[in-house]
């Protein structure tokens, strides 16, 4: 059988996952824990020389890091294969003093997946509540020319673009002081005025649901919040093997 071990974090503790790595694992293999210097790395041995991106593979990845719970674990890159137990140690053990600064860091934290959405309704009444021109000026009904209708239709977009962006502001401004760290996202509907990806304690959870429900009361908006999730936004880890470690195709 191969010596080649699939990487999926580097955790602190010794608790193993308990998820089915497969079809990444070999068969009749499952997970496993390589002791490097303070730190351990959750593999599991594999014959394949590269795993495709398919979603049968990357669920098996995500799996794996969903299953160690409350546990800190760095995601490793998907894909990353050490073709032996030597050969992932001599690529980690340099590294030990910065793997324990990063596991500190994110020590009982995950990732939340945040998002807030309200209707064009909801942030039309607000733009003509802060702007009454807006609604003068629509008064003109069939009397008003093409290029004035055109205008006024350009004037309610940016003021909803700018209802929209200052409603995702205000809720941001309002949990900013319980989450570690934030990474803003790009809206991908013309109705979500926050989507970001949050850094939390575990502990704060209850906490950060409590202000949300509060503050989707004004504007109207419906808030989701996903997780915890393995820390993929806010860990970027890759470390070159120096043995052949191959990468997603």
């Amino acid at each position: 059988m191969s010596d080649a071990l699939y990487c999926f974090g580097i955790a602190l503790g010794q608790d193993l996952p308990a998820a089915d790595p497969e079809p990444i694992a070999a068969p009749g293999t499952g997970l496993a824990l390589v002791p490097i210097g303070t730190v351990s790395v959750i593999v599991c041995p594999t014959l394949l020389d590269s795993v495709p991106s398919k979603r049968r593979f990357l669920r098996a990845h995500t799996r794996v890091l969903e299953s160690a719970g409350e546990a800190t674990v760095l995601p490793m890159r998907f894909g990353t294969i050490a073709m032996s137990s030597a050969a992932l140690e001599e690529a980690v053990l340099p590294r030990v003093p910065e793997l324990l600064g990063l596991l500190q860091k994110f020590r009982d934290c995950g990732e939340f997946g945040l998002r807030a959405s309200t209707s064009e309704e909801v942030l039309l009444r607000r733009a003509v509540a802060r702007h009454p021109a807006l609604r003068a000026q629509a008064g003109g009904g069939r009397t008003r020319s093409h290029a004035a209708k055109i205008a006024l239709g350009r004037q309610v977009a940016e003021a909803l673009d700018r209802e929209r962006d200052a409603a995702g502001k205000v809720l941001m401004g309002r949990i900013a002081p319980l989450v570690e760290d934030r990474i803003l996202r790009a809206p991908e509907s013309a109705h979500e005025v926050l989507r970001a990806d949050i850094l939390l304690r575990r502990d704060r959870e209850n906490e950060l649901i409590a202000m949300l429900e509060e503050s989707a009361e004004e504007p109207a908006l419906d808030v989701k919040l996903v997780g915890p999730a393995p820390l993929y936004s806010f860990v970027s880890l890759q470390i070159p093997l120096p043995v052949r470690a191959r990468e997603a195709r």
